[in-house]
């Protein structure tokens, strides 16, 4: 594996972190993008860099598609995959793992913060995601170098899209999109032996607040081990997707989640 690169987005904490460090043990170098957890980030920058010097790197952006400092999300985008192949010279694997998470109910009208949720949530789960293909495809024109180093983008969506939370509509909206990119691109860039797969976990982050007897209740519902996902059981699963075990896998859409997703009502 060696010379190989992944940039991971959210890298930085809980999944994103499981994903980095996974691939960094196959032996990846990893380019941890981060946004607001700088410390974890350089924490975990730090404890990699000790394992083999100069093996990863951090970098920090934004995805929502307003930003305050008023760069167009494209441009970041752009940005952050220009950097990944200064720093190390190229980007094998591009993991879109960067994704806000949190309830916009219908029935809440939120005037002032509306146009925000939009922003985040579209543009961390889908609209960064696009860019950050198109960025890589940039660089990514020698169909025969693709086909040597198994140039590959997950996309981290979700595996409960069918059966949606009650209240996180915007939010699987855009998990939704994220899906259907999976899939054009993996037909559009197939010619260019880029693959392009989504790996979805089902419940892996029990929500903020919920109480003991609530985070039991979810857990009994899955059929495989009653547990939540772990980080290590969703970056497996990565390190098998953009593995050369899986190159003539594209446009496919694992599911993670003990079974959940077939037994929720």
């Amino acid at each position: 594996m060696s010379g190989k690169v992944a940039l991971v987005t959210g890298g930085s904490r809980r999944i994103g972190k499981g994903i980095v460090s996974e691939l960094h043990r196959l032996g990846y170098n990893v380019l941890i993008h981060y946004h607001h957890s700088k410390d974890e980030a350089e924490v975990l920058v730090k404890d990699l860099n000790t394992v083999r010097p100069a093996s990863a790197q951090s970098y920090r952006t934004s995805f929502e598609t307003v930003s305050e400092d008023g760069k167009p999300l494209p441009e970041r985008c752009r940005d952050l995959v220009n950097f990944c192949f200064s720093t190390f010279g190229t980007c094998d694997v591009l993991v879109n793992n960067a994704s806000a998470y949190y309830p916009t109910p219908l029935h809440v009208e939120k005037e002032d913060t509306s146009m925000k949720d939009e922003s985040d949530l579209f543009g961390s789960n889908a609209v960064a995601p696009f860019y950050l293909i198109q960025s890589l495809v940039h660089h990514c024109q020698d169909k025969e170098r693709n086909k040597e180093r198994n140039v590959s983008v997950v996309n981290m969506v979700d595996a409960m899209t069918n059966q949606p939370l009650l209240g996180f509509t915007m939010y699987t909206m855009a998990k939704h999109a994220l899906e259907g990119l999976t899939k054009s691109a993996a037909v559009e860039l197939a010619p260019l032996c880029i693959r392009v797969n989504g790996v979805a976990p089902g419940l892996s982050v029990l929500p903020v607040g919920m109480s003991a007897e609530e985070q039991d209740m979810y857990r009994t519902k899955v059929p495989l081990y009653q547990r939540e996902a772990q980080p290590e059981d969703i970056a497996r699963t990565v390190a098998f997707v953009v593995s050369d075990n899986a190159s003539y896998l594209t446009g496919s859409i694992i599911n993670v989640d003990g079974g959940w997703s077939l037994t929720r009502q």
